[in-house]
């Protein structure tokens, strides 16, 4: 029983680990992809800071960068609310005064560890997944920035 209870707990205890190295490496991609964003917003807010100091800028190019800016902002707000706002991080290994329990014999406190790690994976898993899904989605919207300069180059041409 003891030799099955330990390669569980080692699988259980990687499989943990392996979690919360995807959720690093996602999380690396979040950043990575909001750094873009943030470039986008300056290189287009100072194109639009450059067409409204022209006297001669057409109406419609000033509305289609401002409305790529904007799309831009709103995308690097959805990216740092759903992907990096600061969440629970699940630990690989629980803490002494939850461990230590002398009323438990050893194998029933590793079978109860077990039960732990479990939803801490669970935990991990469903995070890594809910980040991942909303940095596609908005690597995904990133690809509909020329739409959004047209339509925001349509609305601008009617003034």
């Amino acid at each position: 029983m003891t030799t099955l209870i330990d390669w569980v707990e080692s699988q259980a205890q990687e499989n943990l680990k392996f979690r919360i190295s995807c959720l690093d490496t996602i999380l690396k991609d979040c950043n990575t992809t909001l750094t873009i964003l943030l470039a986008g917003v300056g290189v287009t807010a100072a194109y639009a800071f450059k067409l409204l100091d022209s006297k001669s800028s057409e109406t419609w190019l000033l509305f289609g960068v401002l409305g790529v800016c904007l799309y831009f902002l709103v995308l690097s707000g959805v990216l740092l609310y759903n992907c990096l706002s600061i969440e629970e991080i699940q630990v690989p290994t629980n803490e002494p005064k939850n461990l230590y329990q002398i009323q438990f014999t050893v194998l029933e406190m590793r079978e109860g560890e077990l039960k732990n790690i479990q939803s801490r994976i669970d935990k991990a898993a469903t995070r890594n997944s809910k980040v991942a899904d909303w940095l596609n989605i908005v690597r995904l919207l990133i690809i509909l920035s020329p739409f959004i300069f047209v339509i925001s180059m349509v609305v601008g041409s009617c003034f």
